[in-house]
């Protein structure tokens, strides 16, 4: 697993719905695929103290960590409900590559689908706002909470994007029974 991290290669691991450990499997092999970027901020971090400017490489640090927590958070939230949703197990791949990631999963019948594919974002966006809603409570900055729901807010904007979550949406609406037919 870290090695596909440490080239920065493409990884795959199968996942099964049935087995609770695979809700941890999704962080840790995330967390080997982003070495790369990580190991880059943290050579930057160093710089950036030599350099005397200790805040710009911290910043940059632990933006690239929350930005790998969201991911996960995302990812995670796809499997978790597909998981509460589906009686039988699925079986699915956890595709990653430098922190990002994607389930490569069959597609469910009806609503169900679309509760999937919306969960991911939706996890993240939920998330978020529970964040800014604690900082701005407990003396954060206004600019922290604002990149916060940024993060989320990018989060949903996949739902519209024509790859990923934003495809995924389409099709299932598109495969949704009960849907009004447009006419021309």
């Amino acid at each position: 697993m870290w090695s596909a991290g440490a080239t920065a290669a493409l990884h795959s691991v199968a996942l099964d719905t049935s087995r609770r450990v695979s809700l941890l499997v999704i962080p840790i092999v995330m967390g080997c695929s982003a070495l790369v970027p990580l190991a880059f901020a943290l050579i930057a971090t160093c710089y950036c103290f030599i350099a005397g400017q200790a805040i710009g490489g911290v910043t940059l640090l632990v933006t690239v960590v929350v930005l790998l927590g969201f991911n996960v958070v995302h990812e995670v939230g796809h499997f978790a409900v597909l998981r509460i949703l589906t009686a039988s197990t699925q079986h699915v791949h956890l595709v990653t590559r430098l922190g990002f990631a994607h389930l490569v999963r069959p597609a469910l019948s009806g609503w169900r689908e679309v509760i999937v594919v919306i969960a991911g974002p939706g996890t993240v966006a939920a998330s978020v706002a529970l964040i800014a809603v604690g900082l701005g409570g407990r003396g954060g900055t206004a600019i922290t909470s604002v990149a916060v729901l940024a993060i989320g807010f990018g989060h949903l904007m996949t739902l519209l994007l024509p790859h990923g979550d934003g495809t995924n949406l389409r099709a299932a609406l598109r495969r949704t029974p009960n849907r009004p037919k447009r006419e021309l």
